[in-house]
C-alpha cells in the first residue's frame, strides 16, 4: 500500500502501525504504542505526495461520516512583529484570528526581545481561505505588515487561498488585500510557506494620485487623459532611463546659425531634467524644464520664438526639447500597451518582418561563419588532443548558432559552410586553407556513437530540429503569446498537420510548415475520452505507420467521425462491429492494441520518438537523418563507448576501428603512392597487424609488463579485430577475481598497450627518436596499475545485494508478475502465494506482441489487478522485475512512458478496490518463479491455470528454491 510505505518512512515509529482503508481517501491507523500516536500528532501537519493528511483521534461513539475533518493542526510563523508585541497574550489574540489557538513557543513577557518570527500552534479550518497576514496600525507611522507563514504547507491555491487544489484548477478570481493607501496587492503566493522568504509584492505601494488632465492640456499635441489612465506617468527610474536612451538620433531641423548637439551624447547631461519633467509634468514643470535645457545648451534661436512662452510648442522643434516629448510619449505607449492590445486582436495585426533579414539571406547569416572561424582560429594556436577537439566542437562550435537556428531558417549554403569549416578543423587543425586529407566523411562523423560516428550534427538538420520545436509548440497549442499570434494570424486549426501549406506567408512560417512532414513521424494522440480526435485525419494509432487507420474501402470514409463515436462508454471498450466495417484487418489489429483508460481524461498529444512522450530536438534530428547501413565487418561501437577507459583512449580506439590511423600502408593505399614500409623495423609493410603485433621492436610492450601477454597468440589482423580484442578480451576464469573485473582489467591493459605503441611509432616518425623502451614499458606498467586501482575502487568494489523472495504479512497475498517474449507473441503470468509461501494459483496467457521492453510488463500488472478483483482478494502485494513499470505506478504522471500511460491509469484504478495494495520492484532472483513460468508458457500456444500440485518441473524447482531460502 502506497500510504503505508510513505507514512512508515516519514513517521519512523518504534512499533508497526496497521492501516486499513475505510473509504476513498479515508484510512484508519491503528498504533500499538501510545507514544507513537502522540509523536505523530505532535509533529503535524503531514503531506502525502503534496496532499494534506488530516489526522483525527477516533471516537468510538461516532460513525466515521459524523467526524469533522475540516480542522487540521498547523505550526504558523508570525513574522515582522515588533518586540513590544512579542508577548504570550498578543500571540494568543493573533492565533485566535488565524484559527483556534493551541500553544506557542515559551516567551519571557517581563523581558521582551526581538525575534525574527514567533511560532504558534493552531487549528485551521482548511475549508476556508488561509490568513496570509495583516497590517498592524501604529499612530504616526505607516502600518506595519505582519506576515503569516505556514510550516509544511501542502498543495494550496494561490488564487483563493484554500488548501487542496492548485491555482490552475481554481475558478475564483485572485484574492487581493489593500494597504492604508488603498493600493491592492495579491494576498496569496509562495511567500505564505515557511520554506520561501519574502513578503507580498508592493505592500507599501501608494496609488499615484496627481491628475494629469490639466498639465497635459498645456501640451497641444496630447489630449487630456481621464479616470484610471491618470496614473500612467509616474515612471520608475528604469523606465525613464530606457525611454530616454532607446530613441537613437533625433534628426530635427537645427536653429539658424547654430549646430545642434548630438542627442545621444547629451542625454547624460540632461538626465536629471528629464526625470523632473516626467515626474512633475502635472505642475507645469515640463515647460520650465524645456527652457532650462535649451538655455543651458544655447540652442534657442532668436527668430521664430514666441514671447511669453507658456507651453512647449512655443519653442522651435529643437532636438533636446523634443526629447522631453519623446520620453513622455514612450512612457505613455509602454503603460497603455497592455490595455489597448489584446491577444484576441492578434489575428488582425499584420506580422511585419522584424528579423531584419534582406532578400540576400546568405549575406545576412554571414556573421555565423565569421564567429565560428574566429573561435577556431583561437583554438588552432593551442595543442589540443583529439578528445579535446571533439569536446570543443560539440560544446562550443556546434552550440554557437543555436539562437539563430531556433528563430530563422538559415540558408543551406551557410549551413554547408559551417560544416566544412568544422570538418577542416577536425582533420587539419593547423591548416586553415588548402587541401587536406579527411579520413572519414562528415556524414559518418555526424552519426551517433552507436553507429560508428562521433555524435556531431549537420547544421541544417540542427536548424530544422530547432524550428521543429516551434512547430511542435504550435501543434500542441502552447500557451506562449508568440504561438497564439502565429495560430491566430495563419488560422491554425485541428487539421493543421494535414492541411496544405499557405502560398503567401512569412519565411519563418514557410519554414515551420515545411516541417509538418517531420512532425508526422512522431506526433500521435493518446486516447482519453476521444472527443477531440478525428478518426480519419488525426494521428492516434501508435502501432501503425503514419498513425492513421486505412479504410476498408473509400465508401466507408465519413466526415467528422470522432474516436469517441467508436468507444462503448459504459464498459470502455471498442465497438468491434463498427470497426470491422470501417478499417482493414491490419488497422483493426492495431486499434485493438490501443488501451482505453477507465477514467475519462482529455486526449494527449505525445512525441512517440521519446519514451517519455516529450518532444526533443535530438530525436527530431535522428528522425530526419537517413539510417546508416552498417558494414559487414564493424566493431561493436556501443560496447566500445561503454568501456571504463579514458576518453582519449576511446577516441584512439575509434580512429583505429574506423581505419583513420595514418599508417604508411594506409596512406599509400589512400593517396595511391608512397613508402609503405614499417618505420620501426623496415622489414614489412606497416599494416595494423604488423605494427601492433608482429614488429620485433614493439613486442616488449606486450611481454615486458608485470602481467605479460604473448602477442603471437593473439589472432588479430584487421582494424576491427583489434577493437573487438579490447571489447571482448580473451580471459581465463580465476576464482579469486570477479569475471567482470578481470575482463575490464584486461581491456584496459590491451587498450593502453595499443595506444603506447602508436605514440612510440609517432615519436620515431616525427621526432626521429626511439627513446628507451625499458623506461617506456615501466611507465606503461604504472599507468595500467593506476587504471586498475581506480577500477577496483569504483563500482566493482561494491558488493551486489542478493535478492530473495520474501513472504507477505499474514492475511496478505503476494502476486508476482512477469512477461516473456517469443518471436510473434508474448506470455504474461501471475503467481499468487500466501504468507507461508504456499502457492494459491498460477495464471498464464498469450497476448499479441506490442513492445518487448515495457508494454508486456504493464499488461501483466493490469491483469494481476483484474485477477485479484475476480478472486475477491482484499490485501495484496504486487511484485515485478520491470523497474520502469513499478516506478511508473509509484511515480508522478508526467514521468510515465507514453506507451504504458493507459495501462498504469487502469492499474491505479484497480488499486482503489482493495483495502491495501502495494507495488514493489524486486530483482530477477526474487521473481525467479514467475520468470520460469513465463518462459515455460512462451512455448505453449494456449493459456492455462495451475496449482502447487501440478507445476511444470522448472517452475516447481524455482518454487522449492524460494522455500529453501526462507528456511
Amino acid at each position: 500500500m502506497v500510504v503505508k510505505d510513505i507514512t512508515q518512512r516519514a513517521w519512523n515509529l518504534s512499533s508497526p502501525v496497521t492501516i486499513s482503508k475505510v473509504d476513498k481517501h479515508l484510512f484508519l491507523f491503528s498504533f500499538e504504542c501510545s507514544s507513537d500516536l502522540d509523536l505523530v500528532f505532535l509533529r503535524r501537519p503531514w503531506t502525502l505526495r503534496g496532499a494534506h493528511l488530516v489526522l483525527k483521534r477516533c471516537i468510538p461513539d461516532l460513525h466515521w461520516q459524523e467526524m469533522d475533518f475540516s480542522l487540521s493542526t498547523f505550526w504558523a510563523q508570525v513574522q515582522g512583529l515588533p518586540a513590544s508585541w512579542q508577548k504570550t497574550g498578543y500571540l494568543r489574540n493573533i492565533g485566535s484570528k488565524l484559527g483556534t489557538f493551541l500553544s506557542c513557543e515559551p516567551l519571557d513577557d517581563d523581558c521582551p526581545s526581538w525575534k525574527k518570527y514567533n511560532r504558534l500552534r493552531i487549528d485551521v479550518d482548511i475549508s476556508k481561505p488561509l490568513i496570509p497576514g495583516f497590517f498592524l496600525a501604529r499612530a504616526g507611522r505607516v502600518d506595519l505588515w505582519i506576515g503569516i507563514k505556514y510550516e509544511k504547507l501542502p498543495e494550496t491555491c494561490f488564487k483563493c487561498g484554500v488548501i487542496g487544489h492548485l491555482a490552475k484548477d481554481c475558478n475564483f478570481r485572485t484574492s487581493t488585500l489593500s494597504n492604508q493607501f488603498g493600493y491592492r496587492f495579491p494576498a496569496y503566493g509562495a511567500w505564505i510557506s515557511s520554506d520561501v522568504d519574502g513578503s507580498p509584492p508592493s505592500i507599501y505601494e501608494r496609488i499615484p494620485s496627481p491628475p494629469l488632465t490639466g498639465s497635459l492640456a498645456k501640451i497641444s499635441v496630447v489630449k487630456p487623459l481621464v479616470n484610471k489612465h491618470n496614473a500612467i506617468l509616474v515612471p520608475s527610474e528604469y523606465s525613464r532611463d530606457n525611454a530616454s536612451t532607446s530613441h537613437g538620433s533625433f534628426m530635427c531641423p537645427k536653429p539658424i546659425g547654430s549646430s545642434p548637439p548630438r542627442t545621444s551624447h547629451a542625454v547624460d547631461v540632461i538626465q536629471d531634467k528629464i526625470s523632473d519633467a516626467t515626474i512633475w509634468v502635472d505642475s507645469g514643470e515640463v515647460v520650465r524644464c524645456a527652457k532650462d535645457i535649451a538655455s543651458v545648451h544655447g540652442v534657442i534661436g532668436s527668430t521664430g520664438t514666441v514671447s511669453g512662452t507658456s507651453s512647449v510648442n512655443h519653442f522651435r522643434p529643437i532636438s533636446l526639447c523634443n526629447m522631453v516629448y519623446k520620453v513622455i510619449f514612450k512612457l505613455l505607449v509602454d503603460r497603455l500597451r497592455p490595455l489597448l492590445v489584446s491577444s484576441y486582436h492578434l489575428a488582425n495585426l499584420p506580422l511585419c518582418r522584424v528579423d531584419g533579414l534582406s532578400r540576400i539571406r546568405t549575406k545576412d547569416f554571414r556573421y555565423l561563419i565569421e564567429r565560428i572561424e574566429s573561435r577556431l582560429q583561437g583554438w588552432r594556436s593551442k595543442s589540443l588532443s583529439w578528445a579535446g577537439k571533439r569536446t570543443m566542437i560539440k560544446s562550443v562550435a556546434l552550440a554557437l548558432p543555436t539562437y539563430s537556428f531556433s528563430t530563422a531558417s538559415v540558408p543551406a549554403a551557410v549551413c554547408n559552410k559551417l560544416d566544412s569549416t568544422i570538418r577542416r578543423f577536425w582533420w587539419s587543425t593547423n591548416k586553415p586553407q588548402g587541401r587536406f586529407l579527411a579520413w572519414k566523411s562528415w556524414d559518418l562523423l555526424c552519426c551517433s556513437k552507436e553507429e560508428g560516428g562521433l555524435g556531431f550534427r549537420h547544421s541544417k538538420m540542427f536548424n530544422q530540429g530547432l524550428l521543429a520545436k516551434l512547430a511542435w509548440m504550435i501543434l500542441s497549442k502552447s500557451k506562449s503569446l508568440c504561438v497564439k499570434a502565429l495560430c491566430s494570424k495563419y488560422k491554425v486549426g485541428m487539421d493543421w498537420l494535414s492541411k496544405a501549406a499557405l502560398k503567401y506567408a512569412s519565411p519563418l512560417w514557410k519554414a515551420i510548415e515545411s516541417l509538418k512532414g517531420l512532425l508526422s513521424k512522431g506526433a500521435c494522440y493518446l486516447i482519453g475520452d476521444g472527443t477531440s480526435i478525428d478518426f480519419w485525419k488525426d494521428p492516434w494509432i501508435p502501432w501503425l505507420d503514419g498513425f492513421i487507420p486505412t479504410p476498408k474501402d473509400l465508401s466507408s470514409v465519413h466526415a467528422n467521425v470522432k474516436v469517441s463515436d467508436l468507444i462503448e462508454n459504459s464498459i470502455r471498450t471498442w465497438k468491434l462491429d463498427l470497426l470491422t466495417e470501417l478499417v482493414d484487418s491490419s488497422s483493426l489489429d492495431a486499434i485493438l492494441k490501443v488501451i482505453i483508460p477507465f477514467n475519462l481524461r482529455p486526449d494527449i498529444l505525445v512525441w512517440t520518438l521519446e519514451p517519455n512522450g516529450i518532444f526533443s530536438v535530438k530525436s527530431t534530428i535522428k528522425a530526419s537523418s537517413y539510417p546508416r547501413i552498417p558494414l559487414q565487418q564493424e566493431p561493436n561501437w556501443k560496447s566500445l563507448w561503454k568501456l571504463k577507459l579514458h576518453e582519449r583512449v576511446k577516441l584512439f580506439l575509434w580512429r583505429l576501428g574506423s581505419r583513420a590511423l595514418p599508417t604508411k600502408l594506409n596512406l599509400a593505399q589512400r593517396i595511391g603512392h608512397g613508402d609503405s614500409m614499417c618505420p620501426l623495423c623496415g622489414l614489412e609493410e606497416e599494416s595494423y597487424s604488423h605494427l601492433f603485433l608482429k614488429c620485433q621492436v614493439v613486442r616488449p610492450f606486450w611481454f615486458g609488463l608485470t602481467w605479460g601477454l604473448h602477442p603471437e597468440l593473439i589472432q588479430a589482423t584487421t582494424n576491427c579485430d583489434f577493437v573487438n580484442l579490447v571489447i571482448h578480451p580473451p580471459v581465463n576464469t580465476v576464482q579469486s577475481i570477479v569475471p567482470s573485473l578481470l575482463k575490464a582489467q584486461t581491456s584496459i591493459q590491451i587498450a593502453l598497450i595499443l595506444e603506447c605503441i602508436w605514440n612510440f611509432r609517432n615519436q620515431v616518425v616525427h621526432n626521429s627518436t626511439k627513446g628507451n623502451i625499458i623506461s617506456l614499458v615501466k611507465q606503461l606498467d604504472s599507468r595500467i596499475f593506476e587504471h586498475c586501482n581506480i577500477l577496483q575502487s569504483g563500482e566493482y568494489s561494491k558488493s551486489k545485494s542478493c535478492f530473495l523472495w520474501r513472504p507477505p504479512p499474514p492475511n496478505t497475498v503476494k502476486l508476482n508478475v512477469d512477461a516473456a517474449i517469443s518471436d510473434s507473441a508474448a506470455s504474461i503470468v501471475v503467481v499468487a502465494r500466501d504468507s507461508d509461501g504456499n502457492i494459491l494459483k498460477c495464471w498464464a496467457k498469450r497476448i499479441s506482441l506490442v513492445d518487448p521492453c515495457v508494454v508486456e510488463a504493464a499488461v501483466a500488472l493490469t491483469w494481476a489487478g483484474e485477477i485479484a478483483i475476480e478472486e475477491h482478494l482484499s490485501d495484496i502485494i504486487v511484485e515485478g522485475d520491470s523497474k520502469v513499470c513499478i516506478d511508473a505506478v509509484l511515480g508522478t504522471p508526467d514521468k510515465i512512458p507514453w506507451a504504458i500511460q493507459a495501462y498504469i491509469a487502469n492499474v491505479s484504478n484497480y488499486a482503489s478496490f482493495f483495502n491495501s495494495c502495494r507495488f514493489c520492484w524486486v530483482g530477477r532472483e526474487a521473481n525467479n518463479m514467475a520468470h520460469c513460468l513465463a518462459k515455460f508458457a512462451s512455448h505453449l500456444p494456449v493459456s492455462f491455470l495451475c496449482f502447487g500440485s501440478n507445476l511444470p518441473p522448472s517452475v516447481h524447482e524455482a518454487w522449492i528454491r524460494d522455500l529453501t531460502c526462507l528456511a
